[in-house]
């Protein structure tokens, strides 16, 4: 190596030094990147969400992994159940879930001034009512949300 200039040596070692770089690189990555993810067992098994669930924790899991104890409008949470007081009796949780894919649930950011009166002709208001207050009475105090 030492003949014809005298850099062959230091070039050959920063080339083999660069190689086995690369080659280490290409090992850690695959290490990473390519390792099976594990999934956690769920805390009940199916033939145990067969059975009636005691539990909002025990409903939510047999509906994400067995697609059991699920309430009829799909999802872990039943969206319509005690919704004239979700604010004091929903989990943060199901409030959370119903907000993002029902619309229900949603607490302000801010408190917004009332633009309707929910009280007044509340006896007849699924046909005295218009569509904008409906929504609006049923989204801040629960009145008006269904037949």
């Amino acid at each position: 190596y030492g003949v014809g200039g005298g850099g062959g040596f230091l070039r050959c070692c920063f080339v083999s030094t660069g190689v086995l770089t690369l080659g280490l690189l290409i090992c850690i990555c695959f290490v990473e990147w390519c390792q099976p993810t594990t999934t956690p067992a769920p805390p009940f098994t199916r033939q145990d969400c067969l059975r009636e669930a005691t539990s909002q924790y025990k409903k939510e899991i047999c509906c994400k992994f067995y697609k059991l104890q699920c309430p009829a409008g799909g999802g872990p949470y039943d969206c319509d159940a005690s919704y004239a007081n979700w604010r004091a009796e929903w989990s943060t949780n199901k409030k959370e879930w119903c907000c993002k894919n029902h619309g229900r649930g949603c607490a302000p950011s801010r408190p917004e001034p009332p633009k309707y009166d929910c009280n007044a002709d509340f006896a007849d208001w699924q046909a005295s009512w218009s569509a904008s207050k409906k929504y609006f009475c049923c989204r801040s105090v629960g009145k008006g949300c269904r037949a």
